[in-house]
């Protein structure tokens, strides 16, 4: 039997799939898949909260459907009476349609026809454009696409792909299946990545699945054995230096022209957002991101000790009015504001001030002065094979300040923070298990800060060695 969400797994990788079928496979568990979970079923539910009220009658929700060797569960059928057919809608999460999403309700029209008649078939997504008034407008939340016509389209190749799924589940051994190229990620790395070096080609920094598969076929797993003649790109071509020769490479003068940049009083800043698929406040939109906290570390001269600043939104009202006050209020009108990754700080800066034009001026003055201090690692001005090709400051912090690591916190990255404090505000805590919580996630929010004036201040001690 392949039921669709076993089809969906041969669809990513069939090695996956013949590893579900054998029980070699472990789904991957972690906060952001159940959050998404959480998502997908709010979405569901307002769609047919929508539905139950566009057509009262008619609406079959949640049918299953068998074949001799095929199972799907349909989100919504809608009979037509006219024509005694039925029409099949499949809910997304999304903003768009994927894919695979092409390839689900082409599986659910395969084994729901045999059945019944289907006439059309409508994937429902949301709207990313969609602002929320005071109450939910549900005909502007979700948009409709007819996709009938795949069934004329891209039917025949969804059957040969069945048919082969099928094939493959009944194989003894997975011989000739190819691995995945995410070990990160995978279910089954025994499979998989059974020999994976400590330094590894998948830590090659925006390293392919084409380039990947290339030096495999070669026999090369680690990226010491990756020969000089190799078509790397810049970055990784230094990354592959550092690693041949265990050791940074600094570019001294770009890094010294970067840190010119920057003004005193310094200012450290980090917000830590939840995001919904349905918008909970007014004018907030679809995916937005909510900022629920902020840290802020401030230098006044180079020799002046840290001042520290934080704020935590713990009730259910909009958490991005008291933030965007407090924020405000907090960064004065001079000096630079270090961030990582200023696109997001700047994205939250620019929604902050759309939904709360009050605050507009203070914020997009704040954005005019920020400056990434993840531009040191993310283009090259210092590359440590340590780092495994990633710029992000959970990697970096570590090999540069040994003395502080997120594995030693409660909470340990943004993900967990973010279902914290969704905790924290929505869960039915008791007050002492909420205080605890309350006071990782500030802990947590001020690493993130507290780090970066550290990672600074390392990287300055090296211009002068």
């Amino acid at each position: 039997m392949l039921n669709k969400s076993e089809f969906l797994i041969f669809l990513d990788s069939p090695l996956h799939f013949w590893a579900y079928k054998h029980g070699l496979y472990t789904s991957p568990k972690s906060e952001l898949a159940e959050q998404f979970k959480r998502q997908g079923y709010d979405v569901e539910t307002c769609v047919a909260e929508y539905f139950r009220a566009l057509i009262p009658q008619g609406v079959i929700e949640q049918k299953t459907f068998f074949t001799k060797e095929l199972e799907c569960r349909t989100d919504f059928l809608v009979y037509d009476e006219g024509t005694n057919s039925y029409d099949l809608y499949e809910v997304k999460s999304s903003t768009d349609v994927k894919l695979d999403h092409e390839y689900d309700i082409l599986f659910q029209y395969i084994v729901a026809s045999q059945t019944i008649t289907i006439r059309n078939l409508y994937i429902v997504y949301l709207n990313k454009e969609y602002e929320r008034g005071a109450v939910l407008d549900f005909e502007q939340l979700f948009k409709i696409r007819d996709v009938t016509d795949l069934i004329t389209t891209r039917n025949d190749e969804v059957e040969r792909l069945i048919n082969d799924a099928l094939n493959i589940a009944t194989k003894d051994s997975p011989d000739g299946l190819l691995e995945c190229f995410k070990p990160k990620n995978c279910p089954c790395p025994q499979l998989c990545f059974p020999l994976l070096p400590e330094y590894s080609i998948y830590s090659l920094s925006n390293c392919s699945e084409k380039m990947t598969r290339e030096l495999r076929a070669s026999g090369i797993l680690d990226i010491n054995d990756i020969p000089d003649s190799f078509n790397l790109s810049h970055k990784q071509r230094i990354q592959l230096i550092s690693t041949k020769l265990k050791s940074p490479v600094i570019d001294t003068q770009r890094i010294a022209e970067f840190i010119s940049r920057i003004q005193f009083p310094l200012h450290f800043l980090d917000y830590e957002s939840y995001s919904w698929s349905i918008p909970q406040y007014n004018r907030h939109r679809v995916y937005e991101n909510v900022v629920f906290q902020y840290s802020l570390h401030i230098q006044k001269t180079r020799n002046s000790t840290l001042d520290h600043h934080e704020y935590l939104a713990i009730t259910t009202d909009d958490p991005i009015k008291l933030i965007a006050k407090d924020i405000t209020e907090k960064i004065n009108g001079s000096g630079s504001i270090l961030v990582w990754n200023k696109d997001f700080e700047k994205r939250c800066n620019r929604d902050m001030a759309r939904i709360y034009p009050e605050y507009r001026e203070k914020l997009y003055s704040i954005n005019e002065r920020i400056i990434d201090l993840g531009d040191i690692f993310s283009k090259q001005m210092y590359v440590d094979y340590r780092f495994k090709g990633s710029w992000s400051i959970k990697n970096i912090l570590p090999v540069l300040v040994p003395d502080l690591d997120y594995k030693k916190m409660e909470i340990s990255n943004g993900t967990l923070a973010m279902t914290t404090w969704e905790s924290i505000v929505y869960g039915n805590l008791i007050p002492q298990k909420k205080n605890l919580l309350i006071d990782a996630l500030l802990k947590y929010c001020e690493l993130d800060t507290y780090a970066m004036y550290r990672i600074l201040e390392e990287v300055i001690k090296r211009l002068t060695i």
